[in-house]
């Protein structure tokens, strides 16, 4: 909300003074939703990454053969005997 202070001080400032910090303000704003944007961009990017981590998780633990299922394994003791 504006004060009645800040409306007299914008009163008290010439025309060109209005007009340059209006340009610094749209200025400022135009870099802030710029990097707003990229941000945003990064945010998608980095959720898509993480959910095919989270999928590749989850198909390793998945496909993992079980105690039961596994093949027996060879060791040199298994041919030595």
């Amino acid at each position: 909300m504006i004060t009645k202070d800040t409306i007299k001080t914008f009163f008290k400032w010439t025309k060109i003074a209005l007009i340059g910090s209006l340009e610094q303000l749209r200025k400022k704003y135009q870099e802030l939703e710029e990097q707003n944007k990229k941000q945003r961009e990064e945010i998608i990017r980095l959720k898509s990454e993480l959910e095919k981590i989270k999928i590749k998780s989850i198909n390793l633990e998945v496909n993992k053969p079980s105690s039961k299922m596994s093949p027996p394994v060879c060791t040199a003791t298994t041919f030595a005997g």
